[in-house]
């Protein structure tokens, strides 16, 4: 899973699972995000995780992301994380490629206000390594919190 996702459109090249921060006019990379993350999809359908934030390093501010979980075209499961400058430029991203999803029926997209929830989801549609590992981290960062 080490090979390279192609994100030109998105002005970026990124590894799967890395972090992708989107600047520009908003519907326009809202629809380009859309068409991105359908292009490769072998079902059409894509788990939406809610807004959250990362951990600080101690020296800038909180990084807002959300994550996009499907299944490519050979069968492995597909982890997209993005994010905008802010919690409310991140929330208004997700909701706007949601929304420009619907421009693509028929697609099927499953909207989680939990991350472990979705995790759960994607690992009994499409179970991998991969997503275990993204399960058993978010529940590690869970046990820590409590």
């Amino acid at each position: 899973m080490g090979e390279a996702k192609r994100r030109s459109r998105l002005g970026q090249q990124l590894a799967d699972d890395e972090e992708g921060e989107i600047k520009g006019d908003m519907a326009e990379i809202c629809a380009e995000t859309a068409d991105y993350l359908l292009e490769a999809s072998i079902d059409r359908t894509l788990l939406f995780g809610p807004v959250v934030w990362l951990p600080s390093d101690g020296t800038s501010a909180r990084q807002w992301r959300f994550i996009v979980v499907g299944c490519d075209r050979t069968g492995e499961t597909r982890v997209d994380q993005l994010n905008a400058e802010t919690e409310a430029d991140t929330m208004a991203f997700r909701a706007g490629v949601m929304a420009a999803l619907i421009e693509h029926r028929p697609c099927v997209m499953i909207d989680f206000d939990d991350e472990l929830q979705m995790a759960r989801q994607a690992e009994a549609a499409w179970p991998c390594a991969k997503i275990t590992r993204l399960r058993e981290g978010i529940e590690a960062e869970r046990m820590t919190a409590q």
